[in-house]
Order: structure tokens, then sequence, then C-alpha cells
């Protein structure tokens, strides 16, 4: 056991001890791979819920989630092709004093 885990466990932090006691507690399930992966797509609404209530995720669950956003934006064009004459107006303040 580490030095920073016997630290934690001699602090015996309770995640139900809020100083907002209005705010509640943090999702203590995590969700299942058939919830999160619907038809080998993300299900972005659960996560967003998932999050928004401090909930986790399992390691392998994050990490193909990774390896799928790393699939789709390696797939997308990441410079961008201009024809010219490229022409522009700058904006400038003008000085108050």
């Amino acid at each position: 056991m580490s030095e920073v885990e016997i630290e934690m466990k001699k602090l015996k932090i309770d995640e139900d001890d809020r100083k907002i006691k209005k705010v509640p507690k943090p999702i203590s399930t995590k969700p299942l791979e058939e919830e999160i992966f619907l038809k080998e797509k993300i299900n972005t609404k659960l996560l967003k819920k998932h999050f928004l209530g401090e909930g986790k995720l399992e390691k392998q669950h994050v990490l193909k989630i990774l390896n799928k956003a790393k699939e789709v934006l390696s797939e997308e064009p990441n410079l961008l092709r201009l024809s010219d004459p490229i022409t522009g107006k700058r904006k400038t303040k003008k000085n108050s004093i």
C-alpha cells in the first residue's frame, strides 16, 4: 500500500458529507458496457448525465471511448483548404484618450 493510500485511509473521507447539504452525493454506480455503447455508438446523453452527477467509469470503458474518439477524429481533415484571393477586414480599436 502506498503512502498516499495510507494517508487517505487515515483521513476517512465521507463522500456523503457535503458542506452544502442540498448538493446530491456523487453517483456511486458505474454504467455497464451495454448502457455506454449502443450498437457501437457512444451513449453521450447517459455519459453527460453520469459525469454531471460526478460518476466514474471503468478503465476499460474509458479506453474504449478514447479509442473510438481517436478513430473518428483521425478521419476528419485537419487542414483548411482555401482558394485565393483571400481578403479580410481587420478591426481596430480607436483610442479614446
